[in-house]
């Protein structure tokens, strides 16, 4: 689900009471439902409204991000008209009638989609947007359908529209190769191998089966034609025992040191160059199907990704693994028989055995195909748990007041940071939604999103105020996402910061008339127990944009005076820690530097630099703080 533009202004126009009013005079609430049999069958909507509160209510709750087509207007028979752009009729038509045949969803009567079920009245929708995390919650499964917007892909690129041609057109296979269902890969194999008269040679197929569709991905740096041309060799020299050997295996093996089935792992030049376009009549096909399915598979694989980084869906997939009803499927697959009742696939999040297959698959591959492990590590990667920080600023949206509706009701933060509020904080953009952080995070997650905009790879970083909330920071995979946790089982009590106190970072907003441009300069209030410094220094590595900053925060105008810098190292962990080594600890991700002035207490955040670790220590008391614009 994805917040329509047009619901943005309305937080505005609404206060924090006239929302409440408006969600008291309606409870219990009340969600509308589209009929999925009537759907299914008839192709038109048909709107039904339920209480929530109702016991014996099943609906599916979907997941998906919106599309840009042109209206479509259903008319709900409710009261209002609903303005459907997120996804073509057809396609939720026929994602319908799939959920009426499929094997745990076709005694459910309903379906919840917001794009019709969210009324557009401005305080009937806010409610609803107040009470999204229940609906999801309440509801039977989560359908995540990551290729709702289907006709949008087909509409912005001609090579989207090829691939999901290809997924139609090697539908089946997709399905049991996404299963991890070899046996059914067998037989549709067997069965593509008539369609196209490959020769019925069961070694011939046998080797066509290990080497080109069994494996898919294994064989994508090889050239195709030429394995093909040489497996047609082999069959068509099948008695020439002095080019082949028997084995147990059962398949036809070639003697030539430059055998392409032996340097499949090692393409060389030679063999790179080499090209034949004779084959076999059947080569083609083969070739085709292959990069068809990689194609698709690819494809789907960057849909979970760009469905599962929205802001909003976060918010939904946590649902999902907390009730652990999660299915998914893609429109794109078209298994055409009416009567063939295949479940959508399924993501178990409290499998225990879900790693074991992946480090079976890794320790012997030839038990499994590459492709299925691929996709199940996608999935694995892109729904795995993240801390706060990263649910609310890695992901992404095209609203940040999104941020908060979507991650807040899902926290440790629900309880105390009302998600009526967030229409009068006032949230354009990603800066401002780090500062209305610093003002009620715990300690552990304030410092921790400091350190973030603190951190070495972190871009344009000193070059704005406030400094810990206008860099860009740089989620890599090596950097900690917590800075306060070590994988070495380092103890608490050698954190360089006093965690359990709310004084140790605080968050001021400032509220007076200042002369830097009518910028209001807010700032934190940061102790550490200890620092390293370094007085009174030229700054010659300091970059001209940290250099123009300072000067504006500590009314240096003249740009001919040479500014006289204090530079200051706090790192995350005390100095008997952070003097030890540790096998893949990168200390430089574990301290921030500042740039300012002891005499004055006014900092910037700037690019660390190992020479500030060379700087003077010293053991901060509890009047020395440091003030960060």
């Amino acid at each position: 689900m994805t917040m329509d533009d047009t619901l943005q202004p309305v937080f505005k126009e609404l206060s924090c009471e006239d929302t409440q009013k408006q969600q008291n005079q309606q409870k219990p609430l009340h969600i509308v439902l589209v009929d999925i049999k009537i759907a299914a069958r008839e192709k038109r909507i048909h709107c039904v409204e339920k209480p929530l509160t109702d016991k014996d209510l099943n609906y599916v709750a979907l997941s998906y991000r919106w599309g840009e087509l042109h209206e479509a207007i259903v008319d709900t028979k409710l009261g209002y008209l609903a303005s459907v752009t997120s996804f073509a009729l057809k396609d939720f038509y026929r994602l319908c009638d799939m959920m009426t045949r499929e094997i745990d969803l076709q005694q459910i009567h309903y379906v919840w989609v917001d794009a019709i079920c969210v009324h557009p009245n401005a305080a009937k929708r806010i409610a609803m947007v107040y009470q999204m995390s229940t609906i999801y919650d309440r509801a039977r499964y989560i359908l995540a359908v990551p290729d709702l917007h289907l006709q949008t892909l087909k509409n912005k690129s001609t090579k989207h529209k090829e691939i999901i041609e290809g997924s139609q057109s090697f539908s089946k296979f997709i399905y049991y190769l996404i299963q991890g269902n070899t046996d059914q890969l067998a037989q549709l194999d067997e069965a593509f191998l008539d369609d196209i008269n490959v020769p019925n040679d069961p070694a011939l197929r046998q080797l066509l089966k290990k080497y080109i569709t069994k494996d898919l991905k294994h064989y994508i740096n090889n050239d195709d034609e030429e394995l093909l041309h040489h497996i047609y060799e082999i069959n068509q020299a099948s008695q020439a025992k002095d080019i082949l050997q028997n084995t147990n295996d059962g398949l036809r093996h070639c003697n030539r040191v430059d055998c392409p089935l032996k340097l499949k792992d090692e393409p060389t030049t030679e063999w790179e160059c080499r090209r034949y376009f004779s084959s076999g009549p059947w080569y083609k096909e083969l070739t085709e199907k292959n990069v068809r399915i990689l194609d698709s598979m690819a494809f789907l694989m960057d849909l979970v990704e760009d469905w599962s980084s929205r802001v909003l869906i976060i918010g939904e997939y946590t649902i999902a693994k907390q009730n652990n009803n999660l299915k998914y499927w893609f429109i794109q697959l078209d298994l055409g028989n009416k009567d063939l009742q295949l479940p959508f696939f399924k993501f178990d999040f409290t499998d225990p055995g879900a790693l074991t297959v992946l480090e079976n698959a890794h320790e012997d591959p030839l038990k499994a195909n590459p492709m299925h492990v691929e996709f199940y590590e996608c999935m694995i990667k892109h729904l795995q748990p993240r801390n706060f920080l990263e649910q609310i600023l890695k992901s992404k949206t095209g609203k940040n007041e999104d941020r908060f509706y979507g991650i807040l009701p899902i926290s440790e933060y629900k309880e105390t940071v009302p998600i009526t509020d967030v229409a009068s904080w006032g949230i354009t953009t990603l800066a401002s939604v780090k500062s209305k952080m610093y003002e009620w995070m715990t300690v552990r997650d304030k410092l921790n999103l400091l350190f973030l905009s603190g951190n070495k790879d972190a871009l344009h970083l000193g070059q704005a105020f406030p400094t810990f909330a206008t860099s860009t920071i740089h989620w890599h995979a090596s950097a900690p996402a917590d800075c306060f946790v070590m994988p070495h089982g380092v103890p608490l009590s050698s954190i360089n910061f006093d965690l359990t106190h709310p004084a140790t970072i605080t968050f001021h907003k400032d509220t007076t008339e200042n002369g830097h441009d009518d910028m209001a300069l807010d700032y934190l209030q940061v102790t550490p127990m200890t620092c390293y410094a370094v007085k009174g220094s030229s700054s010659p590595s300091m970059s001209r944009d940290n250099d123009i900053l300072l000067r504006k925060l500590l009314q240096v105008d003249d740009q001919n005076t040479n500014l006289a810098v204090d530079f200051v190292c706090i790192p995350s962990f005390g100095p008997e820690t952070n003097k030890k080594e540790y096998p893949g600890i990168d200390w430089n991700d574990y301290y921030i530097a500042l740039a300012g002035s002891f005499a004055k207490n006014k900092w910037i955040l700037t690019s660390p630099e190992d020479l500030y670790l060379s700087g003077k220590r010293i053991d901060v008391n509890q009047k020395m703080n440091f003030n960060i614009y």
